[in-house]
């Protein structure tokens, strides 16, 4: 049954708050469905319900919230407040989440303009246009808690103290992500977007010509920091760790921990973080846990947190896909086989079958949030997959060499220069020659996730057949 959870969260992507509301009971109800009287199960559907009146509340403050700025109009204010988040830079202007003060509710807006050189924590007077946007991007404002949109004037920065609020943890890893942030740009110039993306998930210098690239060939995926940028972490971190003889379990942690810190919000990222903590805990305590139940424990958990997450495409794409690789490896395991020539093979067409199931998993978000899926993402995913890895391993390390070494900066940013030229060259080469992306109407999404409950719950031959009728009735009854 836990193709049911995917349902929900899909069905969340269309603004249905009560299908998003009863995510978490369903979740919680499916886990525990074996044990249904244990104090477990108790206190998990407990948590659910806790979640579902918080994610009301919450949704109906930002509701309220945009709908009083749509009732004012764009208008001139003058705000204080502090920034609550990590900036995102762009070429021309700088994208901030900004806490302030409306009507005398504390509320959260997206401020943008040339305030270049803010960084988490600094209390800031600002003099702008504010407005509650368009119609159609309310679902990206509910996802970042944002009420409405902050454009600064030029000029508009009227008041500035430095690191004058928030959390001191939180600020020293705002240092950090900054450092890492000025290092790249500085270092690489024109050349920084990918590694800037890959590293700490600012992808606001990514040329749109190389990100409608990436569109094209469908590995948009592989620019979002998730699992693998966490699994390459860790397992850099092990290889020192049995140099110098300290426990694997406790500085796993630390150092997942200490990169999702500095990253920021990212709530992929999140995900992927929340799921190895689970794993790293179970691995300490002996306990071995299903990959699936650990994902939807997480998923219960950020929307514990955070339940406006629902509304981020980020996370719907992330979780979504996370099931269906999940998926897959429950149904499809087998043997490695013996022979370097052979484990490749196996591995390419692992690859390839995984990236197909995926796909097929996620159309009705591609189809919604981009309006068509690409003809050429798993055979992409599968030779994008080292290059993207090793331009990701290569940042940290030039990162990393060029705070131990300042003299080695030169030497270490011209090759990390290098790299990434060099795949942004390759993922152009491979766009021009890519056919369009393949234009579909959005499916009915009942019929659709029916048709996957029974593709994956059903044993007999008879589940395909019956997968696909339903799949081509859900693009009929749209």
């Amino acid at each position: 049954m836990v193709w049911l959870l995917a349902s929900c969260v899909i069905i969340a992507a269309y603004g249905q708050f009560s299908a998003f509301a009863a995510f978490p009971i369903i979740l919680v109800v499916v886990l525990s469905v074996r044990r249904w009287r244990s104090k477990a199960a108790v206190a998990g559907v407990a948590l659910a319900a806790a979640c579902f009146v918080r994610g009301g509340l919450d949704y109906g403050s930002l509701k309220a919230d945009g709908e009083r700025l749509v009732k004012a109009g764009a208008a001139n204010r003058t705000l204080e407040g502090w920034v609550c988040g990590f900036p995102e830079y762009g070429p021309a202007r700088v994208r901030f989440p900004f806490r302030t003060t409306l009507g005398g509710r504390t509320v959260t807006v997206l401020a943008s303009g040339a305030v270049f050189g803010v960084n988490y924590g600094d209390s800031l007077t600002l003099s702008g246009r504010l407005s509650a946007g368009r119609s159609d991007r309310a679902g990206y404002l509910l996802s970042k808690g944002a009420a409405g949109y902050f454009r600064v004037r030029r000029g508009g920065v009227l008041g500035w103290r430095k690191a004058a609020s928030g959390s001191s943890l939180y600020s020293a890893a705002g240092w950090a992500h900054e450092s890492a942030r000025c290092r790249l740009a500085r270092g690489l110039g024109a050349r920084c977007g990918l590694p800037l993306g890959l590293l700490i998930g600012d992808r606001g210098w990514v040329g749109r010509v190389v990100e409608g690239a990436f569109l094209k060939l469908g590995i948009t995926h592989l620019l979002a920091l998730s699992g693998m940028n966490l699994g390459m972490i860790a397992a850099a971190a092990l290889l020192v760790v049995r140099r110098i003889g300290v426990r694997r379990n406790l500085a796993l942690f630390v150092v997942v921990t200490a990169y999702v810190a500095v990253v920021g919000d990212v709530v992929s990222l999140y995900r992927a973080y929340v799921m190895a903590v689970w794993f790293i805990l179970a691995a300490s305590l002996e306990r071995p846990l299903r990959p699936i139940d650990v994902l939807g424990r997480a998923v219960l958990f950020l929307l514990l947190l955070a339940p406006h997450l629902a509304h981020s495409v980020g996370f719907q794409l992330s979780a979504v896909a996370t099931l269906a690789v999940f998926l897959c490896i429950r149904r499809y395991h087998h043997r490695t086989p013996v022979g370097k020539l052979r484990r490749a093979g196996s591995f390419a067409v692992s690859t390839l079958r995984v990236s197909l199931y995926v796909q097929a998993f996620v159309l009705p978000l591609q189809l919604r949030y981009f309006g068509g899926v690409s003809a050429a993402g798993p055979l992409a995913t599968l030779l994008f997959i080292p290059v993207v890895g090793l331009l990701l391993f290569a940042s940290w390390a030039a990162v990393l060499v060029v705070w131990a070494a300042p003299p080695l900066a030169t030497v270490v940013f011209d090759g990390l220069a290098y790299l990434a030229g060099g795949t942004e060259w390759l993922v152009l080469l491979a766009s021009s020659a890519a056919p369009a992306l393949v234009e579909l109407p959005a499916p009915n999404i009942v019929l659709y996730y029916g048709a996957q409950a029974v593709f994956w719950s059903g044993r007999g031959k008879w589940r395909i057949g019956t997968a696909v009728l339903l799949i081509a009735v859900s693009f009929l009854l749209r």
